[in-house]
């Protein structure tokens, strides 16, 4: 009795894979490759819809400089006759402890801040003024509703929530003994709730991202920042390699990026201040370098390039990133 090359792998407890069959497998690896397959989904800055990979287990290390100075009034420059200006340094460290599904990640960033003032103080020349600490630490998680796989190619959505909580000091005091400014302090005092929706597209070496999102901030103790809506876009191209050979191979990413963001006018008292708010688009070339599959090393220079700001406020300056992000497993 004959038999088809069928009957035999069925037989053997096998079956023989088609040309499809080999396809789809070849797609569900590209796509589920955890770190140089889906790198130019990783920009610094805007949210990346991908749950795997360093966006799970993971540890994340970013360094933030960045300041204000050159008092405006709807684009035009004023005297400041305190020639204040502002330097802030973040040291945060971002934890993604628990994967609940592929599909659904988890977060904690733990920031440690320090801000200082230099301003000329009538009659006693120029003055410094520092704080630092723990800033407020933010708990958010990220669910991928929609996703589809294909060669060398994936595109998918999700949105992303949580809350900060006030951990950060807000009793810093200036030289003179009275309350620092809210801006000033390590912390905010309110709990707050940021919600993102997030779209990501990876076709072989492009990735596209958008986000939108909405913070609401809450009153505490007579201050209430503004509510923010932020949006970002940013395009991520893989320079290195052209074509990838193993999974394993180091890959260089660069990435451009358009981050805005709309922030209301806060409030003292009940009052609104004038002086604050106002809308800020910067624009983000970062470069990213994967040696290994479990290690990333990350740079950014945000530029601004929107400022209408509200009133009379102090200009923002470039800002400067550096970071780094270290997988727990890479099977």
């Amino acid at each position: 009795m004959t038999t088809t090359p069928a009957e035999d792998a069925h037989r053997c407890g096998t079956r023989r894979r088609g040309f499809g069959d080999w396809g789809r497998l070849l797609a569900a690896g590209l796509v589920t490759a955890p770190s140089t397959m889906l790198a130019q989904a990783l920009p610094f800055h805007t949210e990346t819809a991908i749950t795997t990979g360093f966006e799970e287990s993971a540890v994340r290390a970013f360094s933030s400089f960045f300041g204000r100075q050159g008092l405006r009034r709807n684009g035009v420059g004023l005297a400041d006759p305190m020639n204040r200006d502002i330097d802030v340094f973040v040291q945060a460290f971002g934890l993604l402890p628990y994967a609940i599904s592929p599909m659904w990640t988890t977060r904690v960033v733990v920031p440690f801040v320090r801000k200082s003032l230099a301003f000329t103080a009538a009659g006693s020349g120029r003055r410094d003024y520092v704080t630092r600490g723990v800033g407020d630490v933010l708990v958010d998680t990220k669910w991928v509703f929609y996703k589809h796989n294909q060669l060398k190619g994936t595109t998918r959505v999700g949105i992303e929530g949580g809350i900060k909580i006030p951990l950060g000091s807000t009793g810093a005091r200036m030289p003179d003994g009275t309350r620092a400014p809210r801006p000033l302090q390590a912390g905010t005092g309110s709990w707050d709730v940021p919600l993102k929706a997030l779209f990501t597209m990876t076709r072989d070496r492009i990735g596209l991202l958008a986000n939108a999102g909405y913070r609401i901030n809450t009153p505490a103790d007579g201050f209430e920042a503004g509510d923010v809506f932020s949006y970002d876009f940013a395009i991520g191209v893989r320079v290195a390699p052209s074509v990838y050979k193993t999974l394993t191979e180091k890959s260089l990413m660069v990435y451009l990026e358009l981050n805005g963001e709309v922030v209301g006018r806060e409030g003292v008292a009940g009052s609104p201040n004038p002086n604050s708010g106002g809308h800020l688009l910067f624009v983000s070339p970062d470069l990213q370098w994967i040696p290994t599959p479990w290690l990333l090393f990350e740079g950014s220079l945000q530029v601004p390039v929107v400022q209408d700001l509200h009133g009379s406020q102090l200009r923002y300056q470039p800002r400067l990133q550096l970071g780094t992000r270290f997988r727990f497993s890479w099977s």
